[in-house]
């Protein structure tokens, strides 16, 4: 590196998440520049302020922050901006605090995810501070969505990190549907997820095919079609669910409901004795879940939806289903769930092309090149 940066990262949320362990795998790829990582909140506030303060709240938020300070000193904004006691004091003096050392910096480098985890500090921070963001999902169609995309900051960006291809497209179309200038085009690039790869899983067949889903319990995710699945073909499948724990999905019988995992050794065993993983989505942005599975020769079986299809083949490496109405995902889903259970050497070859996928892909070494070019040429 010619000129040593000093990075500095905020991200909103420390949680379980597949969009926080990416977040972890950039700090750790640029460990060796990386001086703080500030976590805006303790508990997820887009789900109420009221909820974010309970304990429930924080100890969702907090889940991966051993890991996140494991490769960088970590520092929750909360706990500084939010203080119960003398906070109209205490909050603007740490706003300038942290610009203070970031400005002080020789070569200083910001990368952040979401505009709420940065804002307060954005307008104290000089010029020569570079600033890298990070875009995982995006409808442009959305004006939410073209908040979220940080239009007005399109010209103080000096780079946009895209975790797909097709994402990077949508960004692009937004660009020119707010009459971006084109050379702002060439400041984003494609920089997918990384997982550690395995050496290959052999699939034990116990009978039954087993399906996974690993995930938040978000409106997007349409976990009430997965059900629905799982009701339709629990006569060939088993159906186990790591992350959301409802009672409703508890009362359900045809499934098994693990809740939250943080061990990574114990997740990737549910991958490692999975078939499939199911994910009956209305809109992503390229989940991680898919190329952890993927590592572990996991099939997806996915709408195609987002960058999807950008890793995902139609029964190359997965299988993808148009996301037409919900009575087709769930009829179709369903039937092919069917066909594999009764053509186990053609589910045998998805997963095995699955596996290689994971290694074209999604590798750490490649990840951490791509981050590292990244701060060289920004």
């Amino acid at each position: 590196m010619k000129n040593n940066p000093d990075i500095f990262f905020f991200f909103p949320l420390a949680g379980i998440g597949g969009t926080e362990k990416a977040h972890i795998d950039i700090v750790k790829a640029l460990k060796k520049y990386a001086r703080r990582v500030y976590i805006r909140y303790k508990g997820n506030v887009w789900k109420g302020f009221d909820y974010a303060q309970t304990q429930k709240a924080h100890d969702e938020g907090t889940a991966l922050f051993d890991e996140f300070n494991m490769h960088c000193k970590t520092i929750f904004l909360s706990e500084l901006f939010e203080a119960e006691s003398l906070a109209q004091y205490k909050r603007p003096y740490f706003i300038k605090r942290i610009a203070r050392k970031i400005n002080s910096s020789k070569n200083p480098i910001v990368i952040f995810w979401h505009f709420q985890s940065i804002k307060e500090v954005l307008s104290l921070l000089n010029e020569n501070v570079k600033l890298i963001d990070i875009i995982h999902n995006l409808n442009p169609s959305d004006n939410d969505d073209l908040d979220y995309l940080n239009i007005s900051l399109f010209n103080r960006l000096n780079h946009r990190i895209a975790i797909s291809d097709s994402l990077k497209t949508e960004i692009i179309a937004a660009y020119e549907t707010q009459n971006i200038p084109e050379i702002y085009q060439q400041k984003i690039s494609v920089i997918p997820h990384a997982v550690p790869i395995p050496e290959p899983v052999n699939k034990t067949d116990t009978g039954k095919l087993n399906i996974l889903f690993v995930g938040r319990n978000a409106y997007e995710k349409r976990l009430d079609l997965w059900l629905e699945i799982a009701n339709n073909c629990s006569d060939f499948a088993n159906f186990t669910i790591v992350g959301p724990e409802t009672e409703k999905l508890k009362a359900n019988r045809s499934i098994s409901v693990v809740g939250p995992i943080t061990d990574n050794t114990k997740l990737n065993e549910y991958y490692a004795q999975s078939h499939l993983l199911m994910l009956t989505s209305l809109s992503e942005g390229f989940p991680k879940t898919i190329a952890e599975g993927m590592a572990y020769g996991c099939v997806p079986l996915t709408t195609n939806v987002g960058g999807i299809s950008d890793f995902v083949k139609n029964n190359e490496n997965g299988i993808l289903v148009e996301n037409k109405d919900e009575a087709f995902v769930i009829n179709e889903m369903s039937r092919i769930i069917n066909e594999l259970y009764h053509q186990k050497d053609r589910l045998q070859k998805l997963s095995v092309n699955s596996y290689q996928s994971a290694i074209d892909h999604f590798s750490f070494e490649n990840f951490k090149t791509k981050w590292l070019e990244t701060i060289e040429n920004v």
